[in-house]
């Protein structure tokens, strides 16, 4: 699992700023659990997306507002921040799939990390050696 890897490598490596896009790829059944963790991002961000992403199976309406209420999510506060956000959110989700388009990605997950355009999930491994390099001075004549 990604999240996992992810998680690993942000626990030992505090000089990384990860930002979280949230882009609906699986069409009408993740869009909910697209306006969800954005409606948690102004109270309980982290334990909703960990949630999610820990969460096996399809996050439908009800799984989602199951895993948001389990992390600590007050779901009248969810309910309110979807209805009274709901500009904003749409707007986040428009934009990210507009630079996901942009950049040129086809899926979830997918990682920017520095120069390099990583489409689909990397090991720990792979993570670590992605980050060295592009902290890496360059080359000369690259």
């Amino acid at each position: 699992m990604i999240h996992l890897e992810v998680q690993a490598l942000l626990a030992e490596d505090a000089g990384i700023r990860m930002i979280h896009k949230h882009w609906p790829v699986f069409g009408e059944r993740s869009v909910y659990a697209s306006r969800a963790a954005l409606a948690a991002r102004w109270h309980k961000y982290e334990p909703v997306h960990d949630a999610f992403m820990r969460a096996s199976g399809t996050l439908d309406r009800e799984t989602v507002r199951a895993l948001a209420a389990a992390a600590g999510v007050d779901l009248g506060r969810l309910d309110a921040d979807l209805a009274t956000r709901a500009a904003e959110i749409e707007k986040a989700i428009a934009d990210a799939s507009n630079q996901a388009g942009l950049i040129g990605l086809r899926g979830t997950p997918s990682f920017v990390i520095g120069r390099y355009l990583v489409p689909g999930g990397l090991d720990l491994t792979a993570l670590r050696q992605i980050v060295a390099d592009v902290r890496a001075p360059e080359e000369a004549g690259d």
